[in-house]
C-alpha cells in the first residue's frame, strides 16, 4: 500500500482510532477506580505474592530434607 493509494489514509484513520479507542478505554478503567478498589486489588497481588514466597520456601526446605534423610540414610546403612 503506498501513499498515493486513497485507501492508505483511511486504513491509518482506522487503526489510530482503534488504537484511541482501546486507550481511552484502559486510561478510563485505570484512573476510575477508587481508593479502596485499589486497595482491594493491592491486597489480593500481596496475597498471592506471599502464597507464592511461601510456596518456593516450602518446596526448598522439603528438598533440603529429603537430601538430608538420603544422607542419614547412606551413612547408617
Amino acid at each position: 500500500m503506498s501513499a498515493t493509494d486513497p485507501n492508505h489514509y483511511e486504513h491509518i484513520a482506522a487503526k489510530t482510532a482503534a488504537v484511541a479507542s482501546y486507550a481511552s478505554a484502559g486510561a478510563t478503567t485505570f484512573f476510575g477506580l477508587t481508593l479502596n478498589e485499589w486497595g482491594v486489588i493491592i491486597g489480593m497481588l500481596c496475597s498471592v505474592l506471599t502464597y507464592a514466597t511461601y510456596l518456593y520456601f516450602k518446596i526448598r526446605d522439603d528438598k533440603r530434607k529429603s537430601e538430608l534423610a538420603e544422607k542419614l540414610k547412606k551413612l547408617d546403612g
